[in-house]
């Protein structure tokens, strides 16, 4: 969000500050030039004109200082609704699973309001400073006439009033040019405090700095080095606030500040050790990942870690890219090493079916390949060794990971930590969204195998693999304890630690054999000869035609050609609305006229002068006539004709003119204002309300240039470009006009020319769209890098790639400074051009007025001839300079309007096209369902699936086959199965975040197909795998619409084991979890500290790529986050509740009171429960196995587990705590 708005809009102001800034010096100086002709012309009258320029300083210096504010805090406004576009794109799919579309649109909305006001605030000093500047030459031409004519008594002949009307039109360039460069100026000085805020912030000190060196007497000793030490070692998160107070101040300290989260850490790692830390929910496990990375404040104690670092995150970070890519993550490629990190982490089954689904035959390879192993076991293929080459450079896993299942991102994490060269491998709990089968394979096979003699920190829920530990220590309220006993391991532990010793756990021991012998002989983890190694650059650009084809395909940003269509004007000006938009048509044409009427008044005020003065000279010649006395010439300045009368005319119309100047900016801002306010309502509806498959397949970054780099162009720059454009527009008519009728022989010379004008702009607007277009889809590459990298900092950091993330980043800055410098190359281009044609044009009217001067033409009309002509001139160049530049902002119309007009993810609903071709509009009009359910309904959780397939693309395979079940209300059911299995996919197909291929699902007799998806999901409580926590009190994240009682908000907290937790935070319910607003002060005050690593995935936060919002709910750790999320559910009170891995966080003892809370909360209701761990299956009435995308077996869970022949049975068996657990449940059911 809002390092977003520093690299787009930031950025981009101080780029362009340094081109327009030219004219803060150029502008006075000109204006300096002009005032002096004009003493030359007039005498000391000009002084009167320069007293009302000097009048207007003062009013510009406080309007420059207000808006100086102004801007400060329309940025910090930006800023904060960036981070909630951004914090609700990356919660998608939570968010559609609860059906919170309008729920999070609403703070968005809110703070866009906000956010206009000030762009409105800004718009009304604008207007101030247009006012002054613009309306000064007609004030400064009335006060000098006045001064000339009233003051001094002298007539005002042409050759004066219109040479000096000529020089006012000059001088009104450079008044025009310094309200919009003071507004730059402004604006770049807000945008360089803002970046060295940032750029000023002290980062925290990477722990990379070795143990101290031995005694000498301790060398000659064989003992392990030291790896990792902690002495009584104290950490906090990062303070937003004074953190970078104290580095812009030049303070070292760093342990002052917010308490300590981690205190008193004492821990001595040896090399090759394994250590596990475990612990319950927000006992500062999490925190302790963060704090050896580096990421925390350190505020007590000394830490030393030595060697290279591996990390796997929770949740698991993934970059856009093939499978390879991120496995690899940098290093070199050697295919021995690779098959086996692949096999050791159970992936060859899954990159085998996902390169066969990249091919539009790929449902028969990927069949064949899972026929050949049993579905109960940990299968690596049909039985063939895997090559490291078998199509994983097309699989591509998306933004986040998200053409992968949880289960497979976190394996894929694993991979890369075997993969590295790292000498310490921090593995925070990646056995948590796997089965327990995976989770044995990848604990003997990648932890305890592949990474031996690395040093490993665990942490983990799953204390059952502690035997196998070398150490074992648990969190308690921030506090390491040494637990490394047996004795703290339960009986059923205990059993399932003396069974792994000599099984294999279900795992075809003979597909794993020749899946990693084969590669890398007896010893898994020996590395391969340097000969083998293979450099492969990285291909997340190179291969981008084919991670097309893969599951994780990205979407391409679509560049359109060509002429803005009309179609996007009249959407842009149809959106400000027909009054504002006719106020605004009415300004413009009365400031004209008045301007028109002040120069045609002048030019007969001049005539009339003329002809009195011809009058004088006649009379005095007769006089000296008659008395013999001869003058040998008149006096052309002596006896003033009625100048009152004219003055006052003149006096009224400048007056007149100028009021109707304010009056004409204030409709340009309301249009604009107006505009923008529609456009980004209808941008917000048409992301939010288009399919979840758009939003995970199109980068983050690609969507946020919308919200921020296009709608600011909306905001700020259209208003200039429109106001400019229009001024000269009518400006060019009505000079044009006057020229030809005054002067016809200039007709043809100024048809030629025009069609020089018209040649130039033809070329230069046929490149500059396209460039300009080139330019916005250049901008998104960079912006999704910038995301991605923010989001896996501590990836990043850890495994020391900063480097290679900043080299593509310039690389991609490049591409779109290429970009940008041809944009700004063909506007130089033009403008040569037309000030050529321009020169020309202007030798042509004096030429055409010489030969017209002996026609009989009166000099007042002759005058306004020419200076018709120097302005029309003038106004055909600029207003072809800014037609340009309008059109070249309509590309962000047009972009804006494309995803605004997205097709709807739910067809039930009626939508206003913002565009007559577009599919959509820009306003939900309703949601119209064709049979509305009961208002009770769902009344018993009775649900059918009858055949359902369902696919993630056309090309697809089937991640559902033909799954067909039903069960009667109130029935709990669990659904377990391989990661990949399609678990997550049967809750999609209930809650229709995909649309099913074929069959149908009916839910208390209603088919859901038939059903508006508002009226779908909001009926249904769903507890999702990421959780989601937003911005707002707890009470909101409870119960958005307000709807629950304090007491069964408290009841459901309760019950879900969080309220403890709740009455743990200042307020209560009333807490408020906002991950922005720190930021936002930051960024304002100048006084942020590392907001770009404490809120934003780096030091004192979770992942933001991962569920839910952080701060202070980003402090909670992910199982918290968990609770919040289940007490919403049960709060909701729903009859079919869907949990999909909600316990996958939180530790065993909280699993269980969990357990026994979910019998009683969700007792009546129909429960859906997807889940890795058997033991959350106990409390099930009934088990679905699945494999495959079908069900294999179906069945009450006790039976299942003792039928020998079962798939449920191998699973339990290959547990034998679990088994335990099972046979105590059929004794006591006997």
């Amino acid at each position: 969000g809002p390092l977003s708005s520093l690299l787009t809009i930031d950025a981009q102001r101080m780029g362009q500050g340094g081109v327009y800034l030219h004219n803060a010096w150029s502008a006075p100086l000109q204006i300096l030039a002009c005032i002096l002709l004009l003493w030359d012309l007039l005498g000391p009258s000009v002084l009167a004109g320069l007293l009302v320029l000097i009048a207007t300083v003062p009013a510009n210096i406080a309007i420059a200082r207000h808006q100086n504010r102004v801007s400060g805090s329309m940025m910090a406004a930006k800023d904060r609704r960036a981070g909630l576009v951004e914090a609700v794109l990356r919660g998608a799919r939570a968010i559609k699973m609860v059906g919170w579309e309008p729920v999070v649109a609403g703070p968005i909305r809110d703070a866009r309001a906000r956010e206009l006001a000030l762009v409105w605030q800004d718009a009304l000093l604008g207007i101030a400073q247009t006012f002054l500047f613009s309306g000064a030459p007609a004030l400064v031409s009335l006060a000098t006439f006045a001064t000339f004519s009233g003051v001094m008594g002298r007539d005002l002949q042409a050759s004066r009033a219109f040479a000096a009307l000529a020089i006012f039109n000059v001088m009104a360039g450079p008044l025009i040019a310094l309200p919009t460069t003071l507004s730059l100026a402004i604006e770049s000085r807000t945008a360089l405090r803002r970046l060295a805020t940032f750029l000023a912030a002290r980062p925290l000190p990477l722990l990379s700095a070795p143990p101290p060196p031995r005694p000498s007497a301790e060398i000659n000793h064989p003992s392990p080095t030291v790896s990792l030490r902690l002495d009584s070692a104290g950490f906090r998160w990062p303070e937003a606030g004074k953190d970078l107070g104290k580095a812009l101040d030049g303070g070292d300290d760093c342990g002052e500040g917010g308490a300590e989260i981690l205190r008193g850490l004492s821990l001595e790692v040896r090399r090759g050790e394994l250590v596990m830390v475990s612990g319950e929910v927000g006992s500062g496990k999490s925190a302790l990942v963060l704090a050896l990375l580096g990421e925390m404040v350190q505020t007590s104690g000394k830490t030393w870690l030595d060697g290279k670092l591996a990390l796997t995150a929770q949740p698991p970070w993934l970059v856009d890219g093939t499978l390879r890519d991120n496995i690899l993550f940098g290093s070199k490629f050697s295919r021995h090493r690779y098959a086996a990190a692949v096999a050791a982490c159970a992936m060859v089954s899954d990159i085998r079916a996902l390169a066969a689904s990249t091919n539009a035959t790929g449902t028969a390879s990927v069949t064949a390949a899972s026929a050949g192993a049993s579905t109960t076991t940990v299968h690596q293929g049909s039985g063939a060794a895997f090559n490291g080459d078998e199509g994983d450079v097309r699989v591509g896993v998306g933004e986040r990971g998200a053409g992968l299942s949880e289960g497979q991102r976190a394996r894929t994490a694993l991979a890369r930590a075997c993969y590295s060269d790292a000498d310490i491998c921090i593995l925070d709990d990646p056995l948590s969204a796997v089965d327990p089968a995976v989770a044995v394979h990848l604990f003997h096979e990648a932890i305890l195998g592949f990474m031996a003699g690395r040093t490993r920190i665990l942490v983990t829920h799953q204390v059952q693999f502690a035997r196998f530990c070398d150490r074992h220590f648990e969190m308690r309220e921030g506090r390491l304890v040494d637990v490394t006993h047996a004795a703290t391991l339960s009986p059923d532990e205990i059993s399932i630690v003396s069974g792994c010793e000599n099984k294999s756990f279900g795992f075809s021991k003979s597909a794993e054999e020749s899946a990693t012998s084969d590669v890398v002989g007896s010893k898994i983890c020996d590395w391969c000869p340097v000969d083998e190694i293979e450099d492969v650059p990285d291909s997340s650009g190179a291969a981008t035609s084919s991670d097309e084809q893969g599951r994780g395909q990205k979407r391409q940003e679509r560049r359109s050609i060509g002429v803005v269509r009309k179609e996007v004007w009249a959407a842009y000006f149809g959106a400000a609305g027909p009054v504002i938009l006719s106020a605004m048509v009415a300004m413009y044409l009365a400031c004209q006229g008045l301007q028109g009427a002040s120069d045609i008044w002048l030019s007969v005020w001049t005539t009339a002068a003329a002809e009195h003065i011809q009058q004088e000279s006649s009379e005095t010649s007769v006089v000296n006539i008659t008395t013999g006395h001869t003058n040998g010439s008149a006096n052309h300045d002596a006896g003033p004709t009625n100048n009152s009368y004219f003055l006052g005319v003149l006096a009224g119309l400048s007056l007149g003119g100028a009021a109707s100047v304010a009056a004409r900016s204030w409709a340009v801002g309301g249009v604009v204002v107006s505009a923008a306010r529609t456009m980004h309502e209808g941008l917000l509806e048409g992301v939010l309300g288009t399919s979840l498959s758009f939003i995970e397949e199109t980068p983050t970054g690609q969507l946020m240039n919308r919200f921020t780099s296009d709608m600011f162009v909306l905001d700020k720059d259209m208003r200039i470009s429109v106001q400019i454009f229009f001024i000269f527009l009518l400006q060019l008519v009505y000079t044009s006009g006057l020229v030809i009728v005054v002067v016809p022989v200039l007709a043809p010379a100024l048809a030629v020319l025009s069609m020089f004008y018209y040649a130039f702009q033809r070329a230069f607007r046929a490149s500059s769209r396209d460039l300009r277009r080139l330019e916005a889809s250049a901008r998104s590459p960079v912006l999704a890098h910038f995301s991605e990298a923010l989001s896996g900092l501590p990836t990043i950091r850890a495994f020391r790639q900063q480097e290679r993330f900043i080299s593509k980043a310039h690389k991609l800055a490049d591409q779109f400074t290429r970009a940008h410098s041809a944009c700004k190359a063909a506007e130089y281009w033009l403008a040569v051009r037309l000030e050529l044609i321009g020169n020309i044009s202007v030798i042509a009217v004096a030429a055409g007025t010489l030969m017209q001067a002996g026609d009989g033409s009166g000099p007042g009309r002759v005058g306004l001839c020419v200076t018709a002509a120097m302005q029309a001139t003038a106004a055909l160049q600029w207003s072809i300079r800014f037609f340009a530049m309008m059109e070249g902002n309509m590309v962000s119309v047009e972009r804006l309007a494309e995803y605004a007009s997205l097709p709807p993810e739910d067809s039930t609903v009626i939508r206003r096209a913002i565009l007559p071709s577009g599919p959509s509009s820009a306003h939900f009009e309703k949601s119209c369902s064709p049979s509305p359910p009961p208002p009770s309904w769902p009344f018993r959780g009775e649900l059918v699936l009858e055949s359902v397939e369902l696919r993630y693309g056309p090309e697809r395979c089937p991640a559902l086959r033909g799954v067909s079940f039903s069960t009667p209300g109130g029935e709990r059911i669990g659904v377990v199965g391989r990661t990949g299995a399609g678990k997550s996919s049967l809750a999609a197909a209930v809650l229709r975040l995909r649309e099913l291929w074929s069959g149908r699902v009916v839910l208390d007799g209603l088919n859901l197909r038939d059903l508006a998806l508002a009226d779908l999901r909001a009926r249904l409580a769903v507890v999702p795998q990421e959780p989601l926590l937003l911005v707002g009190s707890v009470r909101f994240n409870l119960d958005p619409h307000g709807t629950v009682s304090d007491e069964a908000l408290w009841a459901a907290l309760d019950a879900a084991a969080a309220s403890d937790l709740v009455r743990s935070l200042p307020g209560g319910l009333d807490a408020h979890l906002d991950p922005t607003a720190a930021v936002d002060q930051g960024l304002e005050k100048g006084k942020t500290a590392q907001f770009g690593k404490a809120h934003f995935g780096g030091a004192g936060m979770p992942d933001p790529s991962g569920p839910g919002v952080p701060s202070p709910g980003g402090m909670l750790s992910a199982g918290q986050r968990q609770l919040l999320c289940l007490a919403r559910a049960i709060a909701r009170g729903s009859r079919l509740v869907i949990m999909d891995e909600a316990t996958a966080c939180v530790d065993p003892a909280t699993e269980a009171r969990l357990e026994a809370a979910m019998r009683k909360a969700f007792r009546g209701a129909t429960l859906l429960c997807i889940a890795h761990r058997l033991r959350t299956i106990l409390a099930c009435d009934r088990v679905l196995v699945m494999s495959d995308g079908m069900i294999v077996e179906d069945g009450a869970p006790v039976t299942l587990a003792n039928t020998s022949s079962s798939v449920f049975n191998s699973m339990v068996t290959a547990d034998p705590g679990i088994a335990a657990a099972f046979r105590d449940a059929l004794n006591s059911s006997s």
